[in-house]
């Protein structure tokens, strides 16, 4: 027995039939307002499901805040569209821009762009940073610099970067609108040739750490053969030169 709705749903189908002929209206009853929302919920809910999946495992937008990639991204927030596949499938090659998690924060996500592809030869050294070890780019790892060098913190800091790291890769910039279009892969010299002989000297050479280049020159020219004096107030005023970096 029909009570309620669902029998003023099926009066309104027999009326409907009886007016309209047999057969020139849909043999179904017309939906009720409770049918219309769930009908509308279970829409959204896929929807929703199909956005996700994509999110998680295809494509994501992402907001760049920082200096370290001017030109190429501004300080105040470029929002860019990212492969999240490429990462997954080792479709990465030099020059790509990456999203990763930080080595030194997994919290903390970072852009930068790779440099350096695993089996790539690290024989030079940037006096200003603290990596100094001359080997290759392990299996597993990339090498990630930020496009102004002179203002990121990258792998000249932390050393190579293991590839389980990287999130996504920057496809296209979105915002703002008069920027908007494909990031390039710019093509970079191999790690081995990045920097000039002016600022590449033998592993051999006593460095510490966060010294200002004034004072690392002092310490070359005293490790090989400088004055004693020299390369002694040069020692004694490193201790200065890092507080004054750490500030």
């Amino acid at each position: 027995m029909l009570t309620g709705r669902r029998a003023l749903a099926w009066v309104r189908f027999t009326r409907r039939r009886l007016l309209a002929g047999l057969g020139d209206v849909p043999l179904q009853p017309e939906a009720t307002p409770i049918d219309e929302f769930v009908g509308r919920v279970w829409a959204y809910a896929k929807f929703g499901g199909v956005l996700m999946c994509c999110q998680s495992y295809l494509l994501d937008i992402t907001m760049c805040v920082g200096p370290s990639m001017m030109p190429t991204f501004n300080t105040v927030g470029d929002i860019v569209l990212c492969d999240k596949l490429s990462p997954r499938l080792r479709r990465l090659k030099h020059g790509d821009v990456v999203v990763c998690k930080s080595p030194t924060n997994v919290g903390q996500t970072v852009c930068k762009r790779i440099v350096g592809m695993p089996g790539d030869e690290l024989d030079g050294f940037h006096r200003d940073y603290a990596w100094h070890e001359q080997s290759a780019v392990p299996a597993g790892h990339i090498w990630l610099e930020g496009d102004n060098r002179r203002n990121s913190m990258d792998s000249r800091n932390y050393g190579p970067v293991p590839l389980a790291l990287v999130q996504s890769r920057v496809l296209v910039k979105l915002w703002p609108l008069h920027e908007a279009g494909a990031v390039p892969a710019r093509k970079e010299t191999p790690a081995t040739l990045r920097y000039s002989d002016s600022v590449r000297e033998p592993f051999s050479t006593p460095r510490v750490a966060g010294a200002s280049p004034l004072a690392a020159d002092a310490v070359a020219r005293g490790a090989h053969g400088g004055a004693g004096g020299a390369g002694g107030d040069a020692l004694r005023a490193l201790p200065r030169s890092r507080a004054a970096g750490d500030a």
